[in-house]
C-alpha cells in the first residue's frame, strides 16, 4: 500500500513540473526583439510574459478564418467588441488618447498583442488594415 502511494505521489509531482512554468527557467523575452523600455515593462508582468509566451508559439490564424466576435482592447480595457459583424458595443476615443496596450481578440483568443506599437503577438495573415484600422504604425510592423 506504501508503495502505491508512493508511486503516486512521484506521478503527481511530476504531473505538476508539466503543468506549472518552471520559475527556475524563465522566458527569454530578450529573444523576441522588442525595445528595452517594452521588455521592462513586460518585466513587471512575469503572467502577462507566460501567456504571450504560449500565443506566440500558436497558428497563424487561417488566411480564410472569419472569426464570430472580435474584440479590441486598449490598456486593458474593451474598447470595441463586433459580434457577427455588427459592432455591439464600443467606447467614444477622445482625440488625444494613445493606448500603451493594443489586444485584439478573435473568438476570445489573442491575435495580436502591442505594447507602445511594438508588436509581440500578430497570427493575423494580413494585419495591415486592422493595425491602420485601430491607429498603430503599420510601417513598423511590415
Amino acid at each position: 500500500m506504501n508503495d502505491l502511494r508512493s508511486m503516486v505521489r512521484i506521478l503527481i509531482e511530476d504531473i505538476k513540473l508539466m503543468l506549472i512554468p518552471n520559475r527556475f527557467d524563465p522566458i527569454n523575452i530578450r529573444s523576441w526583439g522588442l525595445s528595452k523600455s517594452v521588455i521592462g515593462l513586460l518585466s513587471r508582468d512575469p503572467d502577462l510574459v507566460s501567456r504571450l509566451d504560449r500565443v506566440r508559439q500558436c497558428r497563424l490564424f487561417s488566411p480564410k478564418y472569419q472569426p464570430n466576435t472580435i474584440e479590441v482592447f486598449y490598456d486593458d480595457t474593451c474598447w470595441i467588441k463586433s459580434v457577427d459583424g455588427r459592432i455591439i458595443y464600443h467606447k467614444i476615443l477622445i482625440k488625444k488618447f494613445i493606448p500603451t496596450v493594443i489586444e485584439v481578440r478573435f473568438d476570445g483568443e489573442i491575435a495580436m498583442f502591442s505594447i507602445d506599437s511594438e508588436m509581440i503577438v500578430d497570427r493575423t495573415v494580413n494585419s495591415a488594415p486592422l493595425l491602420a484600422l485601430l491607429g498603430t504604425d503599420v510601417s513598423s510592423v511590415i
